[in-house]
């Protein structure tokens, strides 16, 4: 029974785990995207053009207000990843003491 117990629950803290690890990749991914389209929109072809034209002017603030609404997406995102990087830890830890009563209950069974 306890045998039992210990090993569902070490299948479903490695599935949290596995879980938790795929969120950060995803994360990590579109860090990475907006990573680019941030340089992409801050990078500014022409200056002259920029100065005196007033459609490009306009095409730029909107491209700021973008790049800038992308840096606080990948804030939080970078906030949401150390967070989860704290569940993983802890979720190894509860791991470790699973395995370790797994392994004190099969030599108390022997």
């Amino acid at each position: 029974m306890i045998e039992k117990y210990l090993i569902e629950r070490k299948d479903i803290v490695s599935k949290q785990i596995e879980k938790i690890n795929l969120k950060i990749e995803h994360n990590s991914n579109v860090l990475e995207e907006n990573t680019k389209k941030i340089k992409e929109l801050e990078y500014i072809d022409d200056e002259a053009a920029n100065i005196f034209s007033v459609k490009v002017r306009k095409e730029e603030f909107y491209k700021q207000k973008e790049a800038s609404s992308l840096k606080e997406q990948s804030n939080s995102i970078k906030e949401q990843n150390t967070l989860l990087k704290d569940n993983v830890k802890e979720l190894k830890k509860e791991l470790n003491k699973i395995n370790k009563a797994l392994e004190e209950y099969k030599k108390l069974k022997k």
